[in-house]
Order: structure tokens, then C-alpha cells, then sequence
């Protein structure tokens, strides 16, 4: 570090974590040549034309170098390293799993792989953002690669909560990087399909009184809907989706969500987002009162009361008597059309007695945390990019980590 004052607390520290970084690395080098030893001994007698030679591998304590063996092996017809094999390195690979698992940790939880970089940089280790760009992108891949993981070790749930919702990410078009002139689709805009799970005894309340959810699980994914439902569907069934007593479906009102709702999760109880209905009403209020925002907000508050307090019914009825005092009014129309087909998806006196949410708040601010990795200026990713790093962030989010490195 440079800057500090000798005999300074800070310069102190720095320089004996230095020393002792040192130390570090020159054990971890002794310690992986005399296992080279041992490794070159058992496995490199079937090995051809056998070399010594010395590779240098990057570690979380510094550049270390060993001596390796290297030979063909006729078994396999191929060229091997016994220790490379034996410590989980590919062929080319320079860098430890430890130090890998570190740098990949850092490009999900940084804004960017440049400012990840820099992260890197402040804790020791020089790294470039190609390289942790092809970190991400091969762990994301092998977590993504995973069997399905099994059931976790909890009671069954009372009630389990599933909301869903979607956000738009910037993507590499078909002619990016492409000369401008070039007809076709230099930036394509794709729906990141994202959602949450989480028992309905995992909300508690901050000493303010403001609700909280102790511990969520997200699923995000950029493909179609139906693979996107199947791996909702999937992670709710770990959670235990078969044995709750009821589950809630929690969403605003977009038409496929619902439809996912009717092929995956039929038996939940549907709940339309308050607040999103609560837009749909002030739209009728903005139609019938274009130029007088008082009068508006006068005719739609009773009715946003009747819709919170168990008078639903109210709101319908009025409804169909704006359609037919309005017949000519395509909003009213629409809007009417709107709230009919979710007539049993606005109880939400009901659900306020049971405990249940009447908002999709949670997913919202799910989507709002993906947005924050990635969508911003300067971010365009290729579908593979996005999909594995966000395989990482998820992992992470989700208390999962250890399900691709190990404990």
C-alpha cells in the first residue's frame, strides 16, 4: 500500500499481511511440489515419452510454480498431466479453484467486470476482465449444467408464497458490431422472466414495523415461458409446494403470467397486485375526468377503499354501469374487460385475514436488484454472457454457492 505512514497502524498491518502472504505462497508451493511428487510417482508409470516441466498457477496467496509431469498415455491416446488431473486444473488452466471461485464471487456481486477488476486489485490479485469474463461464463455454465437439486431439510410449509414478474435486458442484436449501414437489429431488447418463493412464516417485521422476508428464493430466466415455469415449478417443489397446506400466486396482471399460473399452479389461490389494479382504476378516473385531477382522485378513492375492504363487488358493479352510461368509451371497455376476467383474483380483504400478501412488492424488488447487475449504460450482453453470470448471482442470492464449489 502505498501512502502510509511508517509505524502507522495501517502501515503496520499492511506490511505483515504482506509477510505473511508471502509465507502463504511459498508453503502452498512446497506443499503442492512435494504432492506432485507423490502424484508423479502413482500415476506417470503408464505415461510415453514422459517430460518434466514447471507451471506457474495463480493463487489467492500469489504466482506458485511446480514441477509437473507430462506424457502421453496410449490407454487414452491422449497427452496428460497426472497433476493437473489430480488438482482439478484443465489443460491450460493457471489459476486455483480457490482464487477462480473468489474472482467469479466478485464478478456477480460487482456492478461490472472492469469494476470487479478493481475489487480484485484492492484485495491482492491482478486480474483482467477477459479473464474474469471467461471465469464467469464457465462456472455459470457448469451451475447451470447441475441435476436438479434435491428437496431441502425443512418441515413442510403452512403456506408458500410464489410471485413472478418481468423486466427488459439489452442484448447483442443480430448485426452487432457490424458496420451502422448494416439493415437489421444492432441491439434487441429480450424479457428476463424472474420470480420469487418464500414460506409465509419467513416474514417477520424490522423494529420500525416495516415487513421484511427472511429468507426468498429467485428463478430468472430469458427464455420462453414454459421452461421458465417448469423451473419455478421446480424450485417451489423443493420448497415444498406439494405438502403446503395453501399456496398463494402473487403477480400483476399480464396475460402470461396468469397463463403460467393456469398450466403450473392451478391449485394456488391467484392474487392480481393491489397496486397495479389500483392504476387500472385510476385510468377510468383519468378518462371520465381528463381535465379535472380533484374529481378524480374523489371518484376513485371510495372505490380503492370498497377494493381493499372486501367490497369488491362494489367496484364491479360500478364497472357495469360506467360500460353502459360510456358505451362508446374504449378505456372503460377495456378496463371493465380488465378487472372481470380477475373478478377472483381481488379478495384482498380475504387474504389480508390470512396473512397472505396482497402485492408482488417482493419480485419487484427482485427484478430492481437483477436491474442493478444488469441492465445500466454501456451493458449489451450476449445471451450465454447473461445467462451464466446470472446463474452465479442467483446461486449467491439464494444461499447456494456451495452447490458449485463445494463446502
Amino acid at each position: 500500500m502505498s501512502g502510509l505512514a511508517d509505524g502507522t497502524l495501517a502501515a503496520l498491518e499492511a506490511e505483515v499481511w504482506a509477510q505473511g502472504r508471502e509465507w502463504t505462497r511459498r508453503r502452498l508451493q512446497e506443499r503442492l511440489q512435494t504432492d506432485a511428487e507423490g502424484i508423479g510417482a502413482a500415476a506417470c508409470r503408464e505415461l510415453r515419452r514422459r517430460q518434466r516441466r514447471s507451471i506457474c498457477i495463480d493463487t489467492c496467496a500469489g504466482r506458485v510454480r511446480v514441477q509437473v509431469d507430462y506424457g502421453w498415455d496410449p490407454r487414452q491416446q491422449s497427452w496428460r498431466c497426472p497433476q493437473r488431473e489430480a488438482w482439478g486444473l484443465a489443460p491450460a488452466e493457471r489459476i486455483s479453484p480457490l482464487l477462480r471461485e473468489k474472482l467469479c464471487f466478485t464478478a456477480a456481486m460487482t456492478q461490472s467486470y472492469d469494476r470487479a477488476v478493481k475489487v480484485a486489485g484492492q484485495w491482492g490479485v491482478a486480474a483482467d476482465d477477459s479473464t474474469l469474463c471467461r471465469l464467469a461464463h464457465a462456472a455459470g455454465a457448469t451451475l447451470e449444467a447441475l441435476p436438479p437439486r434435491p428437496p431441502l431439510q425443512q418441515s413442510p410449509p403452512e403456506a408458500l408464497v410464489i410471485m413472478a414478474d418481468g423486466w427488459m435486458m439489452r442484448q447483442r442484436g443480430p448485426v452487432w458490431g457490424a458496420k451502422r449501414n448494416r439493415p437489421g437489429e444492432r441491439v434487441a431488447w429480450h424479457d428476463c422472466k424472474t420470480a420469487v418463493i418464500f414460506r409465509l412464516d419467513a416474514r417477520a417485521h424490522t423494529a420500525g414495523g416495516r415487513r421484511l422476508i427472511v429468507r426468498k428464493h429467485a428463478v430468472a430466466y430469458q427464455g420462453d415461458p414454459v421452461e421458465f415455469g417448469r423451473r419455478v415449478q421446480q424450485e417451489a417443489l423443493r420448497h415444498g409446494l406439494a405438502k403446503a397446506t395453501v399456496a398463494y400466486w402473487v403477480s400483476d396482471g399480464a396475460v402470461w403470467l396468469w397463463n403460467l399460473r393456469e398450466d403450473r399452479f392451478s391449485n394456488t389461490i391467484g392474487t392480481l397486485d393491489f397496486y397495479h389494479a389500483a392504476e387500472h382504476l385510476h385510468a377510468i378516473a383519468a378518462e371520465l375526468f381528463p381535465d379535472n385531477a380533484a374529481h378524480a382522485m374523489a371518484w376513485v378513492e371510495p372505490l380503492l377503499h370498497h377494493l381493499r375492504h372486501g367490497h369488491e363487488k362494489c367496484v364491479l358493479a360500478t364497472l357495469d354501469e360506467l360500460q353502459a352510461t360510456h358505451p362508446n368509451s374504449e378505456t372503460i371497455r377495456r378496463e371493465a374487460a380488465y378487472f372481470t376476467s380477475h373478478a377472483d383474483h381481488i379478495h384482498y380483504r380475504a387474504r389480508e385475514r390470512e396473512g397472505a400478501p396482497i402485492g408482488s412488492g417482493p419480485v419487484e424488488s427482485q427484478c430492481l436488484q437483477l436491474q442493478g447487475r444488469f441492465k445500466g449504460p454501456g451493458k449489451f450482453w450476449s445471451e450465454f454472457g447473461s445467462a451464466t453470470l446470472m446463474a452465479l448471482y442467483i446461486a449467491i442470492q439464494n444461499e447456494e454457492w456451495d452447490a458449485l464449489w463445494g463446502a
